[in-house]
């Protein structure tokens, strides 16, 4: 996937229309971290602090305009899963 913030939605949009997987499960890194985890609440907003492969770096735009503000991870057992990671 391109690491563009403008073009990524569109693009993973269109790879799951084409590919129609019975699950997508999105991953990223998180500064600080150095180990797999899962993220217990995505929060609906893009802030950088490095610039992206297209030279942005957003300051607290909506990823999804007029959605709520985050949404919680809905995996069931999450505890049973994180053994499972490492």
């Amino acid at each position: 996937m391109p690491g563009k913030t403008n073009t990524l939605g569109d693009t993973v949009n269109e790879t799951l229309k084409t590919l129609l997987p019975d699950l997508c499960i999105g991953i990223g890194q998180a500064r600080g971290y150095n180990k797999i985890t899962f993220e217990r609440m995505a929060k609906n907003l893009r802030y950088f602090v490095t610039l992206d492969k297209a030279g942005n770096a957003p300051k607290g735009t909506l990823i999804i305009k007029d959605a709520p503000a985050a949404y919680w991870n809905s995996f069931p057992n999450q505890e049973n899963l994180v053994c499972r990671l490492g």
